[in-house]
């Protein structure tokens, strides 16, 4: 959700950020706010974030979703929360406990 108004240019702001992490990624896509939509239309099948609502509504749409942990979704269950883009790393190759923890809410 990082936006122009917030970051000046929210696009270089974030290809930066990922950039120095290290973080391999396709597309970096900023100014949107309705994460649930933007995953369907470009067949998203992994989604990360710390909200607990974007969460939400793009687990709702049968995407599997990380949540990273913060001091804001401290006592959120539903998903699986990781600290670290290494933890990310470890669910993406595959570690089988991982995989089956995931959460897609029906309802």
């Amino acid at each position: 959700a990082r936006i122009d108004q917030c970051y000046g240019d929210a696009y270089k702001f974030s290809k930066k950020y990922l950039d120095r992490k290290k973080i391999p990624y396709d597309d970096i896509i900023v100014n949107a706010l309705d994460k649930a939509s933007i995953c369907m239309n470009l067949g998203i099948d992994l989604f990360i974030d710390d909200s607990r609502t974007n969460c939400e509504k793009v687990s709702k749409c049968g995407i599997k979703t990380i949540m990273f942990e913060n001091y804001f979704n401290a006592d959120e269950t539903r998903f699986i929360k990781v600290k670290s883009w290494n933890e990310i790393l470890n669910i993406v190759k595959g570690e089988e406990e991982c995989k089956k923890n995931y959460l897609k809410i029906t309802n």
